[in-house]
């Protein structure tokens, strides 16, 4: 890769407002990467600061404004004051992005990039940055779902079951996105379809532990991503984009139980309205679907696949420490969680 000339590097590292126009080009791609790969405010604004400091811009000329669907940078300093903004209207998360940037800026550092090589080496980040496929996806989505339920104690015929409703939803949902439909609405379709095989199986194979596949076959589409970043921004006083990702947060889910109670509307069973979840011993089982669902839903986020096999020893630890604590201290179930 090319290097840094004398001159070049002092172009670039001492003087902010040379190649400025490129300078910002470059701050907002890696801010509008990271909000849409679902990063908080605060990990957003370390990185564009890091990346302004390796371009030569001072923390102090830099102003940052960060809203969810909108980045707005400006550099001022004297007389000279430049602002650009760019929209972020997309948002999956993708944990591999996010660590991606901050190693290239690292990696830009150590080995004295060119802002050329830098500038070029964002752009590919798009490129070069490997996807789990939508088939692998929903898979992932399926096993997750159905670990949970073997987590909760359902049996073999429920994880199978659980598999099959998850994977059909997550591909309505799918299917609804291609179509072009508003986002919230894939949503309620996707939960609509999942619960609504659920309940079928429910109503014609008698068998009481189906009643985890009811509980389970949705919980993929909990929105954990944005609801963590709602708490972290707002608790770091970045109230506006805090607020819009809580409310994202509800619309989700809003979306999510209008399709699961359209489907409770349709069936002709009797709702339920207890389950019990909360375990009364030690199993291997409550190992197992804790391994799956971690490693499985990491895949969601598109976690480096040499990563999973960590993740699902981490939900491993936290199912221990939450099943130790109910059972050997009398915490509550929400407390021990």
């Amino acid at each position: 890769m090319k290097q840094f000339t004398l001159e070049e590097k002092n172009e670039v590292l001492e003087t902010p407002f040379i190649h400025i126009h490129r300078k910002l080009d470059v701050l907002l791609n890696i801010a509008k990467l990271l909000m849409e790969c679902g990063a908080d405010t605060v990990r957003m604004v370390s990185e564009i600061q890091q990346a302004a400091t390796f371009m030569g811009i001072p923390h102090n000329y830099l102003n940052i404004h960060i809203s969810y669907t909108t980045i707005m940078i400006n550099i001022f300093h004297e007389e000279r004051s430049i602002t650009v903004f760019r929209k972020t209207p997309i948002h999956i998360p993708n944990m591999a992005m996010i660590n991606a940037i901050s190693k290239l800026t690292w990696r830009a550092f150590e080995r004295h990039y060119s802002l050329t090589t830098y500038e070029r080496l964002v752009g590919k980040l798009q490129q070069t940055i490997p996807v789990y496929p939508v088939w692998a996806k929903g898979i992932a989505c399926a096993l997750g779902s159905a670990g949970l339920a073997y987590l909760y104690s359902a049996d073999i015929i429920a994880l199978v079951v659980t598999f099959i409703c998850s994977l059909c939803g997550y591909f309505m949902r799918v299917v609804s996105q291609r179509l072009g439909f508003n986002e919230y609405l894939g949503n309620a379709i996707c939960a609509f379809t999942a619960m609504f095989i659920a309940y079928g199986f429910y109503t014609f194979i008698e068998l009481g532990s189906l009643v985890y596949v009811l509980v389970c076959c949705t919980l993929f589409m909990i929105p954990g991503v944005p609801l963590i970043n709602s708490v972290i921004d707002t608790i770091n006083n970045h109230i506006l984009s805090g607020i819009t990702r809580a409310i994202r947060t509800l619309l989700i889910v809003g979306s999510m139980t209008l399709g699961m109670a359209m489907a409770l509307y349709f069936s002709p069973l009797p709702a339920f309205n207890f389950v019990d979840i909360k375990p009364h011993i030690f199993s291997i089982t409550q190992i197992i679907g804790s391994f799956v669902s971690a490693a499985s839903f990491a895949v969601l986020f598109n976690s480096p696949a040499r990563l999973l096999p960590y993740i699902g020893l981490g939900g491993v630890v936290c199912v221990v420490i939450r099943n130790l604590m109910l059972l050997e201290y009398g915490f509550a179930l929400p407390g021990a969680t």
